[in-house]
């Protein structure tokens, strides 16, 4: 991860945030008639409403899920700011998910998915020191659920994971993080 950015603007050269974690955080999912309700509690987040939408088409289930929140992204000094300062942000974080019916069916909770996720910011982050300047801020990603059973990892991936993140792992096996 770079510990530096040249702001492309002004030429200025900052100090990078180093992480970025999304969570803990926590959903309650309900039944609410025909469709569902979706209530999430999200570390360093006020969450504002999360919309749920599903569709089957041609034996192919997709899920959207649109999460619209308030919360404080990492500085660069490491701090995490607190949802009612000035340093938090409008979010939004898209999550749109994929998976065979059949394989839901006969290997649920363990069905292969894949996905794709943003998480848009309509404001410039001040750390970026871009001034008055305005902008948005756009990240997007890809996701992939393999089979618990059978599954197989890079070892070489695995290594660099366990060398990074060696308070994440206990010998071989990860370790939730629970602040």
């Amino acid at each position: 991860m770079a510990s530096r950015w040249r702001n492309p603007v002004t030429g200025d050269v900052i100090a990078t945030p180093q992480a970025f974690e999304e969570g803990p955080a926590t959903f309650t999912i309900t039944r609410n008639g025909p469709g569902i309700s979706v209530h999430l509690v999200q570390a360093n987040a006020h969450v504002r409403d999360v919309t749920v939408t599903a569709r089957e088409t041609r034996g192919r289930i997709f899920l959207n899920q649109v999460e619209r929140k308030v919360r404080g992204f990492p500085l660069p000094d490491g701090r995490i700011p607190d949802p009612d300062s000035s340093d938090a942000f409008d979010a939004v974080t898209v999550l749109s998910i994929f998976s065979d019916r059949a394989d839901i069916e006969s290997e649920a909770p363990n069905a292969p998915s894949t996905g794709v996720y943003s998480l848009n910011l309509p404001a410039l982050p001040p750390w970026m020191k871009f001034g008055a300047m305005t902008g948005a801020n756009i990240v997007r990603g890809r996701m992939e659920k393999s089979p618990a059973v059978n599954a197989q990892v890079n070892p070489a991936a695995w290594a660099r994971l366990k060398a990074a993140f060696p308070d994440r792992f206990d010998g071989d096996a990860l370790i939730p993080k629970w602040d």
